[in-house]
């Protein structure tokens, strides 16, 4: 809180002093006994109609939100990639904190192969041809009326754009609300129903992560029911696990996913010996 107090009185040298000071303390405090940071979250604005379609710094955020105070604008941070340099900037304090990390871009309804999508990969080859230490992408997957609808191919597509980029992908923040009105992922309208849907995302979500090179984690956003947010992005039913911590379709349905990759490596492993 003290920063959004401060912030707007700072300039753009001290902002960007003030960035790196605080990744420096953090990354720093961790050093080593991390896999990955994400090191800028959610940088671009949901929608971005004025923008030319090569023109990735105009559909940037920029603006960390406390809620009632000013956000602060981390645009005006200086440096060759314009309003991108703060990401620029906060990668590299991260990658001299911490060598090691495999350092994160975190965003929202980027899974579909929509506009923001293409917003999102041209940010990141900018950032990229600019030398910045980024090693790969977090997709959010809150499969819920807010966002767009998954599909399969479109996801696989996805995830085979960011890995022609050379950076790896983690599947960061997956729930799926199975109890939807609009962008549904079928037409399940009894309690059964829409379980089997939600077993059945949830499945091939691991599946298309499993069968992508890029693809390196897969996160689940919250695993029981109780404990998911409500009145947010979120809602009671996306989880894995019911409010009595009992595993739902879904939970089995990634048991089977994952069963059947253990079979197979297994299969393969027999044949390469000669049974």
């Amino acid at each position: 809180m003290w920063l959004v107090a401060t912030a707007p009185a700072l300039s753009p040298s001290d902002l960007q002093g003030t960035l790196e000071a605080h990744i420096t303390e953090v990354v720093g405090r961790y050093r080593g006994r991390l896999l990955s940071w994400d090191v800028v979250n959610e940088p671009l604005r949901q929608e971005a109609p004025e923008c030319a379609d090569e023109d990735w710094e105009c559909g940037l955020l920029g603006l960390m939100h406390w809620s009632g105070a000013q956000p602060v604008d981390w645009t005006r941070v200086e440096g060759k990639l314009g309003r991108g340099a703060y990401i620029d900037t906060a990668l590299r304090a991260a990658r001299a904190a911490d060598p090691g990390a495999l350092l994160l871009l975190n965003e929202f309804d980027v899974h579909g192969g929509n506009s923001k999508t293409e917003r999102f990969l041209l940010l990141c080859r900018a950032l990229l041809a600019a030398g910045a230490p980024l090693g790969g992408v977090g997709i959010q997957m809150h499969l819920s009326n807010a966002h767009s609808a998954y599909n399969a191919t479109a996801f696989a597509g996805v995830l085979e754009r960011f890995a022609e980029l050379g950076l790896a992908v983690h599947v960061t923040e997956l729930d799926i609300l199975p109890d939807c009105a609009q962008k549904c992922y079928g037409n399940a309208t009894s309690p059964e129903d829409k379980l089997r849907v939600q077993a059945d995302v949830d499945s091939s979500v691991l599946r298309e992560c499993l069968r992508a090179t890029a693809c390196e984690a897969l996160v689940f956003w919250n695993p029981v029911d109780s404990h998911t947010d409500q009145g947010n992005l979120t809602a009671p039913g996306m989880a894995l696990l019911d409010n009595e911590y009992r595993p739902k379709p879904a939970f089995w349905a990634l048991a089977a996913e994952l069963e059947q990759l253990e079979g197979g490596r297994e299969a393969r492993g027999m044949a390469k010996e000669g049974y």
